[in-house]
């Protein structure tokens, strides 16, 4: 259902008339002789409520287009709430702003930034919301999307649920007493609130997620022991697991971001292996060979000229002898007679690691 009519030459905007004024034009409009025209359609209508109580426009029987679709409550309620935090955060907004090929729920615009909000309540196909996020952008105008079911397209780079910076989306709630509200960073904030807090810079797009510092996290140290390939001298190495046994099962050792969202370990660690050498981890692996006898090897700093730069690399502790990656790898793999212990520590170096995770979070917590 609209929002926006002319009556007599002016704009009237059905949402953002106090009801003083509300009874007072639907008096005047009965008595006149002049109509209230559709701005959407320029067909004739009519003010009118809601059974919730909010106010838009209708058509006169038999005005209204044959392609002319009613709104769910829903959808009018979101196109008033983008409206009214719109303006209330000092921004110029219009409903059912009308573009080339294109027409916005409501379009907000401040200077030289126009921003048009799209509130999507019936199923829309990720393709559809490319192909009219693209009118916007030849209009030099952001689309702001806001679903009740995000879509998804396993064949698609883009993933709206992770967040996505080309299409800005969010997917909508509804709580028992019909309050809209978006579950941001674990936080239920409500979509008047949501939309102020973009509009005033509040948001921000990050690619990555940092694990808070000064953490503590449990880890699995798993030992063996193998001979120098040059002197024969028997030392212990090690990895480490992101997972710990609680008694019962194995559960993975997590930490959260600066921005609150949860940081899986083996995000880090796994894909990191290089992670042992870190001298937290490798500090806590010569507390635990000192209180159990062993021979742990020793790190060094070396040059790999593949890579082009210099990473660290267990060594024998006798002649120096370094393993590379690949027979680190192969001897890990033969391992056996594992000696597993578990520690919680402190690793005030994970701070610097960057996890890929394309996300939208609060500015204040930006980790690019």
């Amino acid at each position: 259902m609209p929002f926006k009519g002319i009556y007599k030459g002016s704009e009237i905007i059905a949402p953002l008339l106090t009801d003083e004024e509300w009874d007072r034009l639907k008096q005047e409009i009965k008595a006149s002789n002049d109509s209230l025209i559709i701005a959407a359609t320029g067909k004739e209508g009519y003010l009118r409520k809601s059974s919730r109580g909010l106010k838009h426009l209708a058509h006169k029987k038999g005005e209204a287009p044959l392609n002319w679709k009613p709104e769910s409550w829903e959808h009018l309620m979101a196109k008033e709430i983008f409206l009214k935090a719109s303006i209330d955060a000092g921004w110029n907004a219009s409903p059912e702003y009308i573009g080339h090929g294109w027409v916005a729920d409501v379009l907000a615009w401040k200077r030289n930034v126009k921003i048009a909000f799209e509130i999507q309540w019936s199923g829309q196909t990720l393709s559809v919301t490319q192909e009219r996020q693209e009118k916007y952008l030849k209009d030099n105008v952001r689309g702001c999307w806001f679903f009740k079911r995000l879509p998804v397209d396993p064949d698609s780079d883009i993933n709206l649920w992770q967040g996505s910076k080309e299409i800005p989306a969010f997917k909508v709630e509804i709580d028992d007493n019909e309050n809209m509200y978006i579950e941001f960073e674990n936080n239920k904030i409500l979509l008047y609130d949501f939309v102020k807090m973009l509009l005033n810079g509040g948001l921000t797009f990050s690619e990555s997620i940092s694990p808070t510092k000064d953490k503590v996290i449990r880890l699995d140290y798993n030992f063996y022991e193998q001979p120098c390939y040059r002197c024969n001298r028997m030392y212990y190495r090690y990895w480490v697991n992101n997972s710990f046994y609680d008694g019962e099962h194995y559960a993975s050792s997590k930490t959260v971001s600066a921005c609150n969202r949860t940081v899986q370990l083996n995000e880090v660690l796994n894909e990191e292996k290089r992670y042992r050498f870190e001298q937290d981890i490798y500090n806590e692996a010569i507390s635990i060979c000192e209180e159990n006898g062993f021979l742990l090897a020793k790190i060094q700093k070396h040059y790999n000229r593949k890579l082009g730069k210099f990473h660290f690399v267990f060594c024998c502790p006798s002649c120096k002898a370094w393993i590379d990656d690949y027979h680190l790898e192969q001897n890990e793999l033969k391992a056996q007679n594992l000696l597993r212990f578990q520690r919680k520590i402190i690793i005030d170096s994970l701070a610097n690691v960057k996890v890929d995770c394309p996300h939208w979070c609060y500015s204040k917590f930006h980790e690019d």
